[in-house]
């Protein structure tokens, strides 16, 4: 949840919604991550919370292999898209470090063998799974008394109201962030205007409190910038005109 607020503010905090491929596709994945994960987390969690499950590996690999093959499949696509999200994150945190392009051939294998690996195991243990279901009967009813196994009965309202409800929500929050910042933006147009001159003899005016950077951007100004935004590289450089008064630090 902490995440997922995280990702929220740094939309509604953006002055523009146009960005590099690589940080949209973080965004996008980041934002449908948490409605393939609701269904785990109702399905293990909440069950545990409300009925006292025991969700071990063989009693969700009986129903993520077994039971509902289409939610093993989500839950594979879950696990591959918060490894790309993650890699993403980390690349655009550590490019800047002197040693990360040294290492990173080592890290692009690292990065596609932990997934490819966690699947693989999530292959082998549901077949065995599936396997011991097929040859003793005995098996499901076992898991479900060992483990306290909730009925079809109950478990139905977890996976599918509470799987809508919590969509409609996360929608709703994506919906309400981008509203809020629409007034945000709205409010700050009528502060007044700060004037840039660039280079070419261009002159653009924008809203108090923004960067260099973020009005370049927002006027198609190409302007150098290996941080992404994120006053994290030394690419800027600022020629600050006007009248000889002590401007403020930098923010």
């Amino acid at each position: 949840m902490t995440h997922a607020a995280f990702a929220l503010y740094a939309v509604y905090s953006r002055r523009r919604l146009k960005m590099s491929i690589g940080e949209a596709l973080q965004l996008i994945l980041g934002f449908a991550a948490p409605i393939l994960l609701v269904s785990h987390v109702l399905g293990t969690r909440a069950a545990m919370q409300l009925y006292g499950t025991e969700d071990t590996y063989a009693y969700v690999l009986l129903a993520l292999w077994v039971d509902n093959p289409m939610g093993g499949l989500q839950q594979a696509a879950a696990t591959i898209i918060l490894w790309v999200h993650a890699c993403i994150g980390l690349y655009y945190w550590l490019r800047l470090k002197p040693w990360f392009m040294r290492i990173l051939p080592w890290l692009y294998g690292v990065a596609l063998l932990v997934p490819v690996l966690g699947l693989l195991g999530f292959v082998f243990a549901g077949r065995a799974v599936e396997r011991l279901a097929a040859e003793d009967p005995g098996f499901r009813l076992d898991l479900a008394i060992d483990n306290n196994g909730a009925g079809s009965c109950r478990r139905l309202p977890i996976s599918t109201s509470s799987k809508a409800g919590y969509s409609w929500v996360w929608a709703a929050a994506i919906a309400l962030t981008l509203l809020a910042r629409a007034l945000r933006l709205y409010l700050e147009s009528r502060e007044g205007v700060v004037r840039i001159t660039y280079p070419e003899g261009r002159i653009v005016s924008v809203p108090p409190g923004m960067t260099i950077l973020e009005a370049s951007q927002l006027n198609d100004i190409p302007h150098a910038a290996v941080c992404g935004g994120r006053g994290r590289c030394s690419t800027c450089r600022v020629r600050v005109n006007g009248p000889h008064r002590q401007p403020p630090g930098p923010g």
